[in-house]
């Protein structure tokens, strides 16, 4: 494994830029250089000399991610939702990305994708069915409920924890009596104590 691939593979778990040039013992900006060229070559979206709000997000650590969305204006919404548009219709797209890109839609609560975010919850990859349920209660659109009850049912305990909590942000009328059936099967303990107390909360 060279370099580079160290790098982003220190990034992908999570290690802050500062953290990886010091494990490495590299620049910062060598760093930088190489997740730049890692997701460039991975995520094959917009050729690197092309200036795409949508990619620097995406290279963004975590912190800096969430300080921009903050900044965020009407006018940047729309690009960046056009940006995603043209994102979604690549034929080859890296899993994270797609993660990050639902992640984003969520946050910025942009409604456009919704049939998009109905296709991942079939997904066969669990972080991106996860992000898509997680999104699905960020947006809050009803026609999103029949596909979170399904994600509550879901075969992985993570992704149903993202769809319970998600769901029960819904005010259904069946939403109690739906979770206590999902509870009497619920395998996992932490599942159950969310289901506990959202139905204790009401």
């Amino acid at each position: 494994m060279n370099c580079q691939e160290e790098s982003y593979k220190l990034y992908k778990q999570g290690k802050t830029i500062l953290e990886i040039a010091s494990i490495l013992k590299i620049d910062e900006n060598q760093v930088k250089q190489h997740i730049i060229d890692a997701k460039l070559s991975q995520s094959l979206i917009y050729e690197p000399d092309e200036q795409s709000m949508l990619q620097n997000i995406l290279l963004m650590q975590k912190e800096e991610r969430l300080d921009f969305l903050q900044s965020v204006t009407v006018d940047m919404k729309k690009t960046i939702t056009s940006e995603i548009a043209v994102f979604l219709k690549q034929e080859k797209i890296n899993s994270e990305d797609i993660s990050m890109v639902i992640w984003l839609i969520g946050e910025l609560r942009i409604d456009d994708f919704n049939d998009y975010l109905k296709k991942l919850s079939f997904s066969y990859n669990g972080n991106i069915k996860r992000m898509a349920f997680s999104t699905m209660g960020k947006i809050y659109d009803e026609e999103f409920i029949p596909y979170l009850k399904q994600g509550c049912k879901d075969n992985k305990p993570q992704v149903r924890s993202y769809a319970i909590k998600s769901f029960s942000k819904y005010n259904t009328d069946d939403k109690i009596d739906f979770l206590r059936k999902v509870y009497r099967k619920e395998t996992a303990d932490y599942n159950k104590d969310i289901i506990l107390k959202i139905v204790k909360e009401g």
